[in-house]
């Protein structure tokens, strides 16, 4: 099947209007195949039966116009009452139409095509545009006065559209010309409504598509019908063709089914919709189980329902008409009566308390009966409705209730918690004895304020706002406060209140439970003191910090000010506990926290993260300069503070207190809301470093520079430990040489080149090592490599005699097994392999670094002191310490040919190395001048620059050999 006539089949089978309109459409479609030619032998023939398809057309019109008016004081009244005077204009038109007919006698004027023509065409745009209105706006409701008001401008209209037909017909143009038959004209004008029809049809359709509408679907059919009418007079060519008869047939259908819509709609619906009602009223008056009854004004029974009927034990056939005496005794009947004529008089629900006993089966109880007049719309009274409700067993319940309510109050006085429970009003009910015990308040002093007035006065504002909100909720409420006793302090309390139920769920007020928690919250302060706060100090410790820094970072968004994050490290701090202890250390400490305290504001938080370093955070301090300047003026002045003498007393009984000077090395770093804790922490920190590298005793304050340095060091950092992990690390070789510039040796130079960062200088990833934990594995990689590289000399006559000097950190040192582990990874080449140490291994444990030294070597590991002069201890433990050689510094042999005191300072080293029996060897020897002035001083080994780059082991290799092939 085609589209169209698909979707034609469809539409039509939703609605029955619609499948006429779906006939209609199709008989449209072949009576365009006919011709056109007289169906009447001549007006005249025709003319009876025009009148009589005009005249039906007229009766229907002027029927709908009458239904409207008859139903304009119904809800919803405007699209009726818009049809009815559209209509109203149409039938008058029409009426001139039929009397200006040809071959009817003359109207005024003589009669004519034109002259019915004209009539008729009013007449089609009067209904059509009064659908399309509808169609448009198809609710609303008008008034009498509108009403009225519509239908009057709906005559006048069609009085004055048919007084210039008659009087001035030169108004209007050519409709027909004879022999000629319809103009253009007409033709148009009947498109054009044919058009105003089809757009009604359309938008009825649509709205009864999607409100599933039967009324808009009969407009539809009508508007659609009404248009098919109008194309059949675009096709005739003479007042008896069959067009002519089909479009005036046509006409009356689409009439007809705006009429039986509008009867449809006004009446039969609201009858329908009265009988609907009537018969679920019905069923629900019958499905209540409670007794329900209307009596007359005389006491005549009018109605009753199933349960009713049990009571009785009669139908409600045979109850109809009967009273009260009729059933029962006439004394109840009188009070029946009596209760009537008061709920009556009354003039609203009245209720009462009656026994009433059942005949269906003998059940007797309690029964709460409500009596209510019931009046017409004029007051009068109609009869007196009853419903009568059993409550014997909610009668009985109270009573258990209430016998039960004595024995939870006996109960209650004997336990050892504060009860009290209130009503649905807030206010108290009842309250123990314990209650009445500790607080020295009985129900009727705290009847007013309820327990809110034992409440200690801090804690009273937070309980009365989350009783309020709980109360409000009807939800369990569970807080701890603390309570006023009679006599005594204050003591801290859970409280438990929960809501109260009946069991209907009625709301009936809390019940609450308060139990003595006075020494649980005692011992939650102990523990919270030992986790959240540095037991020297009494500061808050790390973890409290990280959250009072996170609520730093949210009030600085909140209120757009910013914090400050001060990082404070005591300067040579270290150097108080190895010479005078650690509990001179911790006085120190103490002192700094309570000096710390005294120099910030009240609401400034001051932390101890842990050894020397504490941390100040500096709220509400504005935005950009302004709070730069006020974190600067803080630091100044937490400097200053921690610059003043502090006096540590003795551990001896008696001792005097000494006075001890430090300083402080501060960081500042503000609050920035993306960043993390741990990210402002790294900044505090790396900005502490920088006014340490700076001279100490002052602070430094963030800026982009340390981020970026920040930034690169933890990439670098992450770099790092991937490559010890994957063992990426690799070893240069610089040689030692003699007087003669032979090749006595070489040391072994760490050296890193990454993909991302290139090759990274030693000076920088040897303290980075340090500094995150790695230095002891790569410390360990480097001394395997020159370990692998000895023993790959062995066989060589020229390498074989060469030692290899390989550098250790104090980390390494401090390492349990480090010995043992030295031993294991150079097994058969200890004689050939020398550790270089610095002076800064001796001091933190130089006992156990001497006897560690001692124990390497006892096997032939020989040890070389790096860096010598440049520290503080070298003179106290140089005679203790295993040594076979001291390294000048490069600080004093750079320039030594020009420098007197790096010159005097070279001479000790080497007269000192002389009369222990050390061999002295002088490093960043890099130009002829340097070499000179140290050979003249005496020296004898040397490394530098001037004798050879670090380079790559197989180069350095293949160098000493050349070398040593060549003639002497």
């Amino acid at each position: 099947m085609p589209p169209l006539p698909r979707l034609a089949r469809r539409l039509s089978g939703c609605y029955p209007s619609w499948r006429l309109a779906a006939l209609l459409t199709v008989l449209f479609a072949a009576g365009g195949l006919l011709p056109s030619g007289r169906f009447f032998a001549a007006p005249a023939s025709y003319l009876p039966l025009h009148t009589l398809l005009e005249f039906v057309a007229m009766l229907v019109a002027v029927m709908v116009s009458t239904l409207a008016w008859s139903l304009r004081r119904e809800t919803d009244n405007r699209p009726r009452l818009l049809l009815g005077a559209g209509f109203l204009a149409a039938g008058l038109l029409d009426f001139g139409h039929v009397l200006s007919y040809a071959g009817m006698p003359p109207l005024v004027t003589a009669s004519g095509p034109e002259k019915a023509i004209n009539f008729w065409l009013m007449a089609r745009a009067a209904s059509a545009l009064a659908l399309l209105a509808v169609a448009l706006k198809p609710g609303g409701h008008w008034s009498g006065r509108r009403a009225g008001a519509a239908y009057l401008a709906a005559g006048a209209c069609a009085l004055l559209c048919g007084a210039a037909v008659l009087y001035h017909p030169y108004l209007f143009p050519r409709t027909f010309e004879a022999g000629q038959g319809l103009t253009p004209f007409k033709i148009f004008a009947e498109y054009a409504i044919s058009g105003v029809y089809g757009l009604a049809a359309w938008l009825f359709a649509r709205r009864a598509l999607a409100r599933h509408d039967t009324l808009s679907a009969a407009f539809a059919a009508a508007a659609w019908i009404f248009a098919l009418a109008e194309l059949f007079f675009t096709l005739y060519s003479d007042v008896t063709d069959l067009f002519n008869l089909l479009g005036h047939l046509y006409k009356v259908a689409a009439s007809v089914l705006v009429y039986r819509a509008v009867f449809v709609s006004g009446v039969l619906y609201p009858y329908r919709a009265l009988a609907f009602e009537r018969g679920r009223f019905r069923a629900l008056f019958d499905t209540i189980p409670d007794p329900v009854w209307l009596k007359a004004p005389d006491g005549r029974y009018l109605a009753c329902n199933a349960a009713f009927e049990r009571l009785y034990g009669w139908s409600e056939a045979k109850i109809k008409g009967q009273t009260d005496y009729d059933f029962v005794d006439a004394a109840q009947a009188d009070a029946f009566t009596a209760y009537d004529r008061r709920a009556a008089a009354a003039g609203q629900p009245l209720l009462n308390e009656e026994w009433l006993t059942f005949a269906a089966d003998g059940y007797r109880g309690l029964f709460e009966t409500t009596k209510t007049p019931m009046r017409d719309m004029d007051g009068g009274l109609l009869g007196i409705l009853g419903i009568a409700h059993d409550v014997s067993a909610r009668k009985r319940a109270e009573e258990g209730l209430r016998e039960s309510e004595q024995h939870y109050r006996t109960l209650a006085d004997s336990g050892s918690a504060l009860i009290w429970t209130s009503g649905a009003d807030t206010g108290f009910d009842f309250v123990n004895a314990r209650w009445r015990v500790f607080t020295g308040q009985s129900l009727q002093m705290a009847a007013g304020e309820g327990w809110l007035a034992a409440v200690h006065p801090e804690d009273r504002d937070a309980a009365l706002a989350g009783y309020r909100a709980a109360f409000a909720a009807r939800k369990r409420l569970f807080t701890q406060l603390r309570l006023l006793p009679a006599q005594g302090e204050a003591r801290w309390f859970s409280v438990d209140a929960s809501p109260r139920y009946s069991r209907h769920g009625d709301f009936l007020g809390y019940i609450a439970y308060c139990l003595d928690i006075s020494e649980q919250k005692a011992a939650e302060a102990e523990i919270e003191q030992l986790a959240y706060y540095d037991a020297l100090t009494g500061l808050p410790n790390r973890r409290l910090l990280a959250d009072r820094l996170e609520r730093a970072l949210l009030g600085s968004v909140r209120r757009g000010s910013q914090a400050a994050l001060l990082m404070i490290d005591l300067d040579n701090f270290k150097a108080l506990n190895d010479t005078q202890g650690h509990a001179a250390g911790d006085r120190l400490l103490a002192q700094v926290g309570l000096r710390l305290l005294a120099s910030v504001r009240a609401n400034d938080t001051v932390a101890r993260l842990g050894g020397d370093e504490f941390v100040v955070i500096a709220e509400d301090l504005g935005q950009g300069d302004a709070a730069w300047q006020a974190a600067g003026c803080i630091a100044g002045k937490l400097v200053s503070a921690l610059a003043a003498p502090f006096e540590l007393e003795g551990s001896d009984a008696g001792a005097k207190p000494c006075e001890y000077r430090c300083s402080a090395s501060i960081g500042v770093v503000l609050t920035d809301a993306p960043l993390s804790v741990d990210e402002l922490m790294k900044r505090a920190d790396a900005a502490m470093y920088r006014a340490k590298s700076g001279g100490r005793n002052r602070y430094a304050l963030f800026d982009p520079d340390m981020l970026a340095a920040l930034v690169r060091r933890t990439a670098l950092e992450s770099a790092l430990r991937k490559a010890v992990d994957e063992a990426r690390i690799t070893c240069h070789l610089q040689a030692q040489v003699g007087a003669a510039g032979r090749v006595v040796g070489a040391e072994v130079l760490a050296r890193w080149h990454d993909e991302a960062f290139g090759t990274v200088p030693p000076g920088e990833f040897i303290p980075l090592a340090e500094a995150c934990g790695l230095i002891e594995t790569l410390g360990d990689q480097v001394l395997s490599l020159a370990c692998d590289r000895l023993r790959a000399w062995e066989n060589e006559p020229v390498l074989g005699r060469l030692p290899l000097s390989v550098n250790v950190s104090a980390r390494q040192f401090e390492q349990e097994g480090f010995a043992a582990r030295v031993l294991a990874l150079a097994a058969g080449v200890e004689a050939r392999l020398v550790i270089e140490l610095t002076e800064s291994v001796l001091i933190d444990e130089p006992q156990r670094v001497i006897e560690c030294m001692q124990a390497l070597a006892a096997h032939g590991v020989r040890f070389s002191l790096d860096d010598f002069g440049t520290g503080y201890s070298s003179l106290a433990y140089l005679k203790r310490l295993p040594l076979s050689e001291l390294k000048i510094d490069q600080a004093f042999v750079r320039d030594i040919h020009r420098d007197g005191n790096g010159a005097a300072i070279a001479r000790t080293v080497l007269a000192l190395g002389e009369s222990l029996g050390l061999a002295v060897l002088a490093e960043g020897v890099e130009n002829a001048e340097e070499y000179h002035a140290l050979a003249q001083a005496g020296c004898t080994l040397f490394q530098g620059y001037w004798f050879g780059r670090p380079e790559a082991p197989d180069a350095f290799e293949a160098r000493v050999r050349e070398a040593a092939a060549m003639p002497a």
